[in-house]
């Protein structure tokens, strides 16, 4: 089974793990982000999986990248850290760029690097910024990109203009529930370890969770398999048995659609 990391319920922007019998916190604080997770800054910077445009928005998984957090419950010490992606271009792996440490008791012992986990820092970071996108398609591309490693971030972003625009745009819908290993190991750069299967409990319910926002989007302009697939990966003929394994199993409400032939036929 696919481990997942998920965020607090009751905030979405904080995140919690044991480490040597403590409870650490890790709490999102840039971009701004409303106690409920459903409203971000529109000019917040992100990252998204790769898109395939037909003509329509789609909407995709991201990350809040760059994106700072705040971390307590290691003794005295706060801790703040940025994660960013490590090339601008390949957007992974992503890492801790910088990290600040302070210590705020009275008493100050001593500490080393030892005693920050980094990693389990990194993976509820990747958490916490993930967010669901709504991407729009741009117009054709024009012109060369060329980006050199010694360039300022203003030069670099007006190098990247034209292909920005080419690139479409993203609207941030909200923090997304969670991740998996799968996807944190893409971010990290890692070869992904295999998703759960096609017809597990946990992807059905994924499954159904999609389909419930799917129905109600005003703004769903693809058929719902398609819709689904697009935040799945899955094509939509198993989103299409996904969807009837989920009924079946009273993820999603309702009778089949074989169930409702068979009542008709039988009046």
């Amino acid at each position: 089974m696919t481990r997942r990391t998920s965020r607090n319920h009751s905030d979405p922007r904080i995140a919690t793990f044991t480490h040597r019998g403590n409870t650490v916190t890790v709490r999102l604080i840039s971009p701004e982000v409303s106690p409920d997770g459903r409203h971000i800054r529109r000019d917040a910077p992100v990252i998204h999986e790769g898109t395939v445009f037909d003509g329509k928005s789609v909407i995709v998984r991201g990350w809040l990248v760059p994106s700072t957090f705040e971390v307590t419950g290691l003794g005295n010490l706060v801790i703040r850290f940025t994660l960013a992606a490590s090339n601008p271009l390949t957007q992974v792996p992503l890492v801790i760029d910088a990290m600040e440490i302070t210590n705020a008791g009275t008493w100050r012992p001593a500490w080393n690097a030892a005693d920050i986990p980094h990693a389990k820092l990194e993976r509820e970071a990747m958490t916490l910024a993930s967010v669901w996108i709504r991407r729009k398609p741009g117009g054709p591309f024009v012109g060369r990109v060329h980006i050199d490693a010694k360039m300022t971030p203003a030069k670099r972003k007006a190098a990247m203009a034209p292909l920005a625009r080419a690139y479409g745009t993203n609207e941030v819908i909200g923090l997304a529930a969670a991740i998996t290993q799968y996807d944190l190991d893409k971010l990290r750069g890692k070869r992904p370890r295999g998703r759960a299967p096609w017809d597990s409990a946990e992807v059905l319910r994924e499954v159904a969770r999609h389909y419930a926002t799917a129905k109600s989007d005003p703004e769903r302009t693809v058929p719902i398999e398609e819709y689904i697939g697009n935040l799945t990966f899955a094509p939509a003929g198993t989103v299409r048995r996904q969807i009837t394994a989920a009924r079946k199993r009273g993820y999603i409400a309702g009778n089949s659609p074989r169930s409702k032939r068979n009542k008709r036929g039988k009046r």
